[in-house]
């Protein structure tokens, strides 16, 4: 029986401290994972999804190279607030074609409740004419159709749980490299957290410094003026 290779995926990472970027090839499950480190906002999304249909004849065309739109896609994005580079782009489109396939592909199949998803409509828009997305229709040894995807193979699901068990807990260098940028994305969180929390504690200090300036003063002049009044009397 014919098993399914793992599919590899070539993706760019930014460090947001450094600004450098790295290149690495990770599995579709590490993929995913790298997908929850970055939390795009929905304006940034919606965004996303309007330049890349403006450009979209240019994306299939050829004529422009694909790089150089994806750095046009982040400088749109930067004008409008969404420091988010080109390589992040295209990780986040990656990301939502995937998302959109699943969905599509859940909801082909019979018997399934309905699977909802905020960008559905609009990647419909997009990518729904797409063969490449589109489940095809195949006839089966019993001449019924059933609805397969591109990337189906002989294997049954019970082989590919099988070998995803087996798989799990294994640690690849680009998964280790994924949990170490990870790692520095949750510190660099932290950092910030904890930056903010030193500086509104040093605002409350010194309001509270004033305040108690502020009352010594208020004090003082009262004395100065009950002393001027006893001494007028």
């Amino acid at each position: 029986m014919a098993s399914c290779s793992t599919q590899l995926i070539s993706v760019e990472l930014t460090n947001p401290e450094s600004n450098k970027t790295y290149t690495i090839t990770v599995t579709e499950r590490e993929f995913e994972r790298l997908q929850t480190a970055f939390k795009w906002p929905h304006e940034a999304i919606l965004l996303l999804l309007d330049e890349y249909e403006k450009r979209q004849n240019d994306f299939n065309s050829g004529r422009i190279s694909k790089k150089k739109l994806w750095l046009d896609i982040s400088a749109e994005l930067k004008s409008h607030g969404h420091n988010i580079t080109g390589p992040q782009c295209l990780s986040k489109f990656s990301g939502m074609k995937k998302t959109y396939k699943k969905t599509k592909d859940h909801n082909n199949k019979s018997g399934n409740s309905a699977k909802h998803w905020p960008y559905l409509t609009l990647m419909d828009d997009l990518m729904g004419d797409k063969p490449s997305i589109t489940p095809v229709a195949v006839c089966s040894s019993t001449g019924k159709k059933r609805v397969l995807s591109e990337s189906s193979c002989g294997s049954s699901s019970s082989d590919l749980d099988n070998e995803a068990k087996r798989k799990k807990g294994k640690s690849t260098p680009a998964s280790n490299l994924i949990a170490a940028f990870e790692d520095r994305l949750k510190k660099s969180e932290e950092n910030k957290e904890r930056r903010f929390k030193e500086f509104m504690a040093f605002k409350a200090q010194k309001a509270k410094e004033a305040n108690e300036y502020k009352k010594r003063t208020l004090e003082l002049l009262e004395k100065l003026v009950n002393s001027n009044n006893s001494k007028s009397d």
